[in-house]
């Protein structure tokens, strides 16, 4: 390749660029049909009993040895049949709190949201973390083994960037099984989301590097010269993984001409401990407004998850979002700890402690992101929000054992298949129990799909509890043979 071939290769590429209209073109469609799905799945298993589901000491058949509250501890929601759990915590990862117990309650998020809840009871299939993380998401493999999100960005994710973001782990970040899914709709793992912005550019935040100009006339090369005469492109050139790195190149191209990397950076320009305009960096124009909702972002993974979340739906990214917390431990707060090693699974240790602190952290950051919603318009004519067009659903890997020793002050509680979901969204029928708890055994029970009638002689499945949610999100679900659940659907 002498220097004539490579002034050649770059002439002829800067040509094709120009006839294929690759350059700055926008794709973020935002039809009337757009729905978002915000996943935030409960890694460890979240307790329905624990929180939205609580039974009174009064009510249970044995209260020495089942999970429940005193009664002062358990607050019926006004004009609702939603309880929650206020709990008083004496005991800290199995030390005795010194002073006055401490308060962890769920009431005021219960009361702020109710219209918008739903609690759903469920029992799945397994207690393997992994196993039971990915059957939450994909039914138990219901629609071919594709999981919510996959679906949810395959019906709603035509021309946004990255339909489909995942910033969980293990079972919870697993693809589905379903070979004939579309490239698109698969998800895009972010490890670590403060940093995930700063990958929508290949040169810019670089100092020295080539400008715009320059980048695509040498991309133009490699894509129309240099690799298509390459022995290794020659060779594979029918392989279906080239075809699809090929595409991969494509939206990567198109998320860089879409400017994305300023529209996602979530810090400020902070010299000189962060000089972003320095490296020809900008932030997002919402930075100042999620500062004040997550000013610990810093320090904290799932703020840094739900502020990156935000933009993304803000700015017409992505249709579904998953954020968790996850096996590692977050410092802070007036306890020294934010969030418990293992997440909520740490109640091998102290269940009631675990199960209050991690449910209160969760819904605060929820809280959070759903102000951020409810704060910005989705549609000027409509005068929507983009929450009027969301749906947050809390999966979880499996409920936790609903016994403990007689009358300990904590115990450890293991994995158990019985449990509950709470799903927030204008798109569910809200202000809703759908299945009931016997007060005797701490077990859930199902519901009648289509009324929503409480019936005790079942139990609620992963696929139907699946499809209700599909169908309330208003993805059709009649070539599936899937259930009618319209019991879950709002109206």
């Amino acid at each position: 390749m002498n220097r004539r071939r490579v002034l050649q290769a770059l002439l002829a590429a800067s040509a094709a660029g120009a006839a294929s209209g690759l350059s700055t073109k926008k794709l973020r469609a935002a039809g009337e049909k757009t729905k978002f799905l915000l996943t935030f799945p409960l890694f460890g298993g979240g307790a329905i009993i624990d929180s939205f589901l609580p039974i009174k000491a009064s009510e249970a058949g044995n209260a020495d040895t089942l999970d429940c509250f005193p009664d002062d501890q358990v607050v019926a929601l006004s004009g609702s049949d939603i309880r929650c759990a206020d709990p008083l915590i004496t005991s800290v990862l199995g030390f005795d709190v010194s002073g006055d117990p401490l308060p962890f309650p769920l009431s005021g998020f219960g009361e702020k949201y109710k219209s918008e809840m739903m609690v759903t009871t469920v029992t799945g299939t397994s207690v393997n973390h992994a196993v039971a993380q990915k059957r939450a998401l994909s039914g138990g493999g219901a629609w071919s083994g594709r999981t919510l999100q996959e679906i949810v960005a395959s019906t709603y994710g035509a021309g946004f960037a990255l339909p489909n973001v995942n910033m969980s782990s293990l079972g919870f970040l697993e693809r589905g099984s379903d070979p004939t899914l579309p490239a698109e709709a698969y998800a895009e793992p972010i490890p670590n989301a403060l940093l995930k912005p700063l990958s929508f550019s290949g040169s810019q935040g670089i100092k020295g590097a080539p400008g715009k100009d320059l980048m695509k006339l040498a991309r133009g090369a490699r894509d129309n010269e240099l690799d298509v005469n390459s022995a290794f492109y020659q060779s594979f050139y029918r392989s279906p993984k080239l075809d699809l790195w090929q595409k991969q190149r494509l939206i990567s191209q198109n998320i860089e001409d879409q400017g994305l990397i300023d529209e996602l950076v979530f810090i400020k320009d902070s010299p000189p401990q962060i000089p972003l305009a320095e490296y020809g960096l900008n932030s997002a124009p919402e930075v100042d407004e999620l500062l004040v909702l997550f000013p610990d972002m810093f320090n904290d993974p799932l703020e840094q998850q739900a502020a990156l979340a935000c933009l993304l739906i803000k700015h017409k990214v992505s249709v579904s979002i998953t954020i968790s917390p996850n096996f590692a431990p977050v410092n802070g707060g007036p306890l020294g700890i934010k969030s418990t090693p293992l997440g909520f699974d740490l109640s091998h240790q102290d269940h009631r402690f675990v199960q209050a602190l991690m449910w209160t952290r969760c819904l605060g950051i929820a809280d959070k992101v759903i102000t951020f919603l409810k704060s910005n318009t989705f549609d000027e004519d409509t005068n929507e929000s983009f929450w009027d067009r969301t749906m947050m659903h809390f999966p979880t890997d499996f409920g936790r054992d609903k016994r403990r020793p007689a009358g300990a002050p904590f115990w450890g509680a293991g994995h158990e298949l019985n449990n509950g979901h709470l799903t927030i969204s204008p798109l569910v029928n809200g202000n809703t129990v759908l299945g009931g708890v016997d007060p005797d055994t701490g077990m859930t029970y199902g519901f009648d799909l289509a009324s929503g009638e409480p019936s005790p002689g079942r139990n609620t499945s992963e696929g139907e509890s699946f499809a209700g949610l599909l169908q309330a999100i208003g993805v059709d679900t009649s070539s599936i043979d899937l259930p009618d659940v319209p019991a879950m659907r709002k109206g």
